[in-house]
């Protein structure tokens, strides 16, 4: 008896050892099974053909396979009502389900946009993250609307940062507040810039960040302190911190708008004209259609 249960033990054990070895990507796409005739290309996802549905597909050695959305070289299909698949040429929000999550995309000729704002002016603009995901936040559209208001089609996405960046400060009015920053305020301080059009250094920053962000950069807001405006020792200041190009620049739309000969755009912490110190740096990530700061 002892020793069969040793040897059911020891077979447990392998097929455990198996599906660890076993990549994770591939156990996720074991449930979906493309087949492909001369005719049409069929999809089942746990035995049930996918119709009136969009999937992305990937082709490797003359194999078809359901990968995650956005996977490398992938091609968006549409599954119509009778499971026939076609690649997909039209551009639009679509909405895809993978291993049961379904999550909107902006879908353009075979492919999903990813970091960048995209739409047309018949159905509206959004902005879809790195994971190409559609963000629904709402400060993030007032971004997208204040970006397609001061930009043009064409510029690259220096010259739209640029643009952005003196139009906030040439424009936008200061309003003083007291207050404590943290990390859960960075939404509605740029909530309150972008649709009031005026606010503290703060607001200031957070809503550069979101515009940047919309832009496809990585963004922070770092708070601390730097020389009072009429020389009474330090104050509280925030300022935007963008990543360009592998390395962190400071930008200070609210110095800019205090002192317009004075450049604060695009610094380092060297090249910034003010001694300054940093008590924090709240970083936005985008995840899963989601806006967080940290």
């Amino acid at each position: 008896m002892r020793m069969k249960q040793k040897i059911r033990y020891l077979y447990v054990m392998f097929l455990l050892a198996v599906l660890c070895l076993v990549p994770k990507g591939m156990a996720q796409a074991a449930a979906y099974e493309v087949t492909v005739t001369d005719e049409s290309v069929t999809c089942t996802y746990n035995g049930k053909r996918l119709t009136n549905a969009y999937a992305a597909v990937l082709k490797k050695n003359d194999q078809y396979q359901v990968v995650k959305p956005c996977t490398k070289k992938s091609s968006i299909y549409y599954f119509d009502k009778d499971g026939c698949g076609t690649p997909y040429m039209k551009s639009g929000v679509i909405t895809i389900a993978y291993n049961g999550k379904r999550r909107m995309y902006y879908a353009q000729k075979k492919t999903l946009v990813t970091n960048a704002i995209a739409g047309n002016s018949k159905d509206g603009y959004c902005y879809v993250g790195s994971d190409g995901v559609v963000v629904k936040d709402k400060v993030i559209k007032r971004a997208v609307k204040y970006v397609r208001a001061h930009t043009k089609t064409g510029w690259s996405r220096e010259k739209k940062l640029k643009a952005c960046y003196q139009y906030l400060w040439k424009h936008y009015s200061y309003q003083r507040f007291y207050e404590s920053p943290k990390a859960s305020k960075m939404s509605s301080y740029a909530n309150y810039m972008l649709s009031k059009k005026r606010g503290n250094c703060y607001r200031y920053a957070a809503s550069f960040a979101y515009i940047a962000r919309v832009l496809g950069y990585n963004v922070r807001v770092a708070v601390g302190s730097i020389p009072h405006l009429h020389g009474r020792g330090m104050t509280p200041h925030g300022w935007t911190e963008i990543k360009i190009d592998g390395k962190w620049y400071l930008f200070d739309t609210n110095m800019q708008k205090n002192f317009p000969k004075v450049d604060s755009y695009k610094k380092t912490d060297k090249t910034y004209s003010y001694p300054h110190k940093v008590a924090a740096k709240y970083k936005m990530k985008v995840s899963n259609g989601k806006i967080s700061w940290k």
